[in-house]
């Protein structure tokens, strides 16, 4: 039974072998049926390609030989064309006109467009127009006119600070002490047009403390305070000026006075006013810093303390110069205005906006706070005849400090 088993096996082995070397002939027929059948695509696109290649040459062919067979046309030429002696387009000078047109409607409505996007307020009589207040006084730009310095358009004195307890370096010339460092220049002449027109602004007496605020900041609020409170100097009056200005305050550093006690500190009761007053070295001029900068300006400046203290400055000054905060970001402006004589509002030329000049204006005038009118600062004084007007002012004034010194 094993044999017969085994021998079985062996038969099946057997007829396994045979069996797939049979499916192996079949596959490879099967490979070249597969091979030749693609070859024969080939050649069957081959044959279609070529049998419309010779159909279209046959209809070609026929075609000819119809257009052969047909009569000559009797069609003769008349008269040739001839070509133009110019160029029917472009038309240069037509495009020329139409560009020279367009481009003027184009300039034109451009610039009214930017003039209507600009709403700054610019000169003079945009202060009158739109903010119906009179104007103190016009600044010029820090640079020249016709270019130069506005330091030494005119000249400048050779006169200096005297000795003092505090030392101003001339060389420096900051703008804030042109008045003092350039009495003969135009912005000093500026300077003293508008303290002449705050003086004469009040029909019985001059105001004695005035205010000197803004609608935003880097105005020239602090520079207009000082060189007001330096031109009120040249007249012989004791003038002290009061940095209350206690989000920012500047005048420190503009008379170098270091990390003194300032109003923040007597207000608080830290120390007394002697302490806080410091004089420098233009003559006459006495000056109260900031000092510390409180967290609480506003209502430092609302106690009672704060009018106590301008009290006893208007007793033993002739004018109190108050520089402030700017109206549009904090209160503490129009809490200074109720306790002053009058306020002056500082606009920059070019750069203040219509709508906050207005809004500062109209906040002072709704909290019943004085107003002498607005200086226009940076202006440039090469437009409208300013610097013909200025220049005969400034011719006058190197005169009498020429004669004067």
């Amino acid at each position: 039974m094993i044999n017969s088993v085994e021998a079985e096996y062996l038969t099946a082995d057997r007829r396994e072998e045979l069996l797939q070397t049979i499916v192996a002939q079949q596959l490879g027929i099967v490979n070249q049926v597969n091979q030749e059948m693609v070859q024969y695509g080939i050649l069957r696109r081959e044959a279609d390609s070529m049998q419309q290649l010779y159909d279209s040459l046959l209809v070609s062919l026929q075609e000819a030989g119809v257009s052969g067979t047909l009569r000559a046309s009797n069609i003769r030429v008349v008269d040739r064309a001839e070509p133009e002696n110019s160029p029917v387009r472009p038309r240069k000078a037509l495009n020329l006109v139409l560009g020279l047109i367009t481009g003027l409607t184009f300039g034109v409505g451009l610039a009214f467009f930017q003039e209507y996007m600009d709403n700054t307020i610019k000169s003079p009589d945009d202060v009158a127009r739109y903010l119906h207040v009179p104007m103190i006084a016009a600044v010029p730009k820090n640079e020249a006119l016709n270019g130069q310095s506005s330091y030494g358009h005119y000249g400048v004195e050779d006169n200096g600070p005297e000795n003092g307890s505090k030392s101003i370096q001339q060389a420096d010339f900051p703008v804030e002490l042109i008045s003092f460092t350039a009495p003969n220049s135009v912005m000093a002449e500026a300077y003293r047009s508008m303290r002449t027109s705050l003086l004469l602004s009040s029909a019985d007496h001059p105001p004695k403390t005035v205010l000197v605020t803004s609608s935003l900041p880097s105005e020239g609020k602090t520079c207009t305070a000082t060189n007001m409170a330096i031109s009120l100097t040249q007249t012989g009056a004791r003038v002290v000026l009061v940095d209350a200005d206690m989000r920012k305050p500047r005048i420190h550093s503009i008379f170098a006075l270091g990390a003194t006690p300032g109003l923040s500190a007597l207000l608080t009761g830290s120390v007394g006013i002697k302490e806080v007053l410091h004089e420098v070295s233009i003559p006459n001029l006495f000056v109260i810093p900031c000092g510390v900068i409180p967290p609480n300006p506003a209502e430092l400046l609302m106690s009672q303390r704060f009018q106590k203290v301008l009290t006893s400055l208007r007793e033993y000054f002739d004018y109190v110069i108050i520089d402030s905060p700017p109206l549009s970001h904090v209160t503490d402006g129009r809490i200074l205005g109720r306790v002053t004589d009058t306020s002056l509002v500082v606009v920059k030329a070019w750069s203040t906006p219509r709508g906050a000049a207005e809004h500062s204006l109209s906040s002072l005038l709704n909290s019943r706070i004085h107003v002498s009118g607005v200086v226009l600062n940076n202006l440039d004084m090469r437009i409208k005849g300013y610097n013909s007007a200025y220049a005969g002012y400034s011719g006058y004034s190197g005169q009498y400090y020429a004669a004067k010194s």
